[in-house]
């Protein structure tokens, strides 16, 4: 199985998940809060990027902190309830104020269990009812329409 990651250009042609990262890899230089947040990200995409989304059974993963120390990832995907097939990668950071990492997402699997795993937005969620990661679903909900369209397909789901 081999898996890919993709992470996608919005309507103004930027792609936000690579700059949300660049953003917490320059704070994590100087803020310890960050560097540690920065270790689980990494954590999680290390292994999304190398199983893949995993099985609902088996999204809670052990790591050591960027001091070594033993940490858990827990639910490091989940499906977005009211909004699928959208998912989002997690990584909670331990420190108030950063907020948690948020990176949302849809994927596609053939038929060999190779997996394309196209991310849309990310955000720093600051509570757990979040305006701003609303806005980045209904963002990422249109760009997975705008994806299929010019793919030529269909759209999985259209909540319209």
């Amino acid at each position: 199985m081999t898996v890919t990651v993709v992470f996608l250009r919005d309507s103004s042609g930027e792609q936000q998940v690579p700059k949300l990262l660049a953003d917490i890899k320059r704070n994590a230089e100087t803020n310890e809060d960050y560097a540690e947040l920065l270790s689980r990200i990494n954590d999680v995409f290390r292994i999304i990027s190398s199983i893949g989304v995993p099985e609902i059974n088996n999204r809670t993963h052990f790591s050591k902190g960027h001091k070594g120390q033993p940490i858990t990832l827990s639910a490091i995907v989940k499906e977005l309830k009211y909004h699928p097939p959208l998912l989002e990668s997690r990584a909670n950071g331990y420190a108030v104020g950063i907020g948690a990492f948020r990176a949302i997402f849809f994927y596609e699997k053939d038929r060999d269990g190779n997996q394309t795993i196209y991310y849309t937005q990310a955000i720093l969620k600051q509570s757990r009812s979040s305006t701003a990661f609303n806005n980045a679903v209904s963002i990422s909900e249109q760009m997975m329409k705008d994806f299929y369209e010019a793919k030529g397909g269909y759209v999985i789901w259209d909540k319209t």
